[in-house]
């Protein structure tokens, strides 16, 4: 779920998948998992985003997210040969170390380091809008941000803040 380290320390580390069992999509042949923060990320996405933090308006999308870091994701994988259908970095630059919950402990990363990671595999809806019937999956970050994405695509449908977020979960 991360760029390939090439054998070098310091750099990424972490975006676990949560969650006991993915969610299996069976008229498209995909199933879907999410994804947690990291707990290492390289020198030049801290430096990036310690440019970010003094920005007034978020780059969208994020410019410190590189394309293979699928950390905070949400995917969809062909059931057949493992690939990527489509991916969703919705937590921005998220890197997070126990230790850092005292701020004044040296070497932690630049904030504002939301607590992204989503905690369970995506649950599998099926909702009308406009008297139109959409296929969607929805998850809840423990941020307390819960998306829901089209199932064919990863487009977003909708958003919203759910509910406080917390590091046993939000929403």
């Amino acid at each position: 779920m991360l760029p390939d380290n090439h054998g070098k320390l310091g750099e990424y580390v972490g975006a676990a998948v949560w969650g006991s069992s993915p969610s299996i999509d069976i008229r498209r042949n995909h199933v879907y998992i999410a994804t947690g923060k990291l707990y290492s990320a390289p020198l030049r996405m801290r430096q990036c985003q310690e440019r970010e933090n003094n920005q007034t308006k978020p780059t969208d999308p994020d410019e410190c997210v590189e394309p293979d870091n699928h950390s905070n994701s949400i995917l969809a994988f062909d059931l057949l040969s493992g690939k990527i259908k489509w991916n969703k970095q919705l937590g921005g630059n998220d890197v997070w170390f126990f230790a850092c919950s005292n701020l004044s402990t040296p070497n932690c990363p630049s904030g504002p380091n939301p607590y992204a990671d989503f905690s369970e595999a995506p649950m599998m809806l099926n909702i009308y809008i406009n008297r139109t019937k959409r296929d969607i999956v929805v998850d809840v970050q423990k941020s307390g941000f819960a998306w829901a994405l089209d199932r064919d695509n990863g487009n977003l449908i909708w958003s919203i803040e759910a509910g406080p977020g917390g590091s046993a979960g939000g929403g």
